[in-house]
């Protein structure tokens, strides 16, 4: 069965989440998962940004099954430069065997240290390839939205960019 993953993070007034999906037969065996996800997450997250909960819950909309785990933990990646505005974002693509790739949009994770013009430089490129993509790729019950394995977790070297969301809404995404 398919559980998606919601994680939400903070950074002052602003929250926004990414969504995961993940292949187990029962919603606890989702927890470990999700656990996995948060901490490859953090991993290549500034200090300055929360993650504050995080929701599994079933794909049935007939159905309201979830289980919600508040976090109120930091990224562990520290700068000591400015992190970048959260509309720059690392674009991760995540392939499966057929289909389109899914994409992450990942906010907090870049600092003014991390690119030169528009591209993101080999170190921590390099952090962010074995953090996050390679820590996700060691994750077997990560799958996409059509229930496909991954094949290639890859993150994009240039500088993403992307609207946080549409309106002007400031409160937390997940209830």
């Amino acid at each position: 069965m398919g559980w998606k993953v919601d994680i939400e993070k903070q950074r002052g007034t602003e929250f926004w989440t990414n969504v995961y999906y993940v292949d187990t037969e029962a919603i606890t065996g989702a927890v470990p998962v999700a656990n996995a996800i948060v901490e490859a997450e953090r991993a290549i997250t500034s200090d300055l940004v929360t993650f504050t909960k995080y929701r599994i819950s079933d794909i049935d909309p007939e159905t309201e099954l979830y289980v919600t785990q508040v976090l109120n933990l930091m990224g562990e990646r520290h700068n000591e430069t400015h992190m970048l505005p959260l509309f720059n974002v690392l674009r991760v693509d995540m392939s499966t065997a057929t289909g389109r790739p899914s994409r992450k949009y990942l906010r907090g994770v870049l600092c003014e240290a991390d690119i030169e013009f528009n591209d993101i430089l080999i170190g921590p490129q390099g952090v962010f390839d074995v953090a996050y993509c390679q820590a996700l790729e060691a994750i077997p019950e990560l799958v996409d939205v059509d229930d496909q394995p991954f094949t290639a977790i890859n993150a994009k070297s240039t500088v993403g960019m992307r609207q946080l969301r549409r309106g002007s809404r400031r409160t937390p995404v997940l209830p």
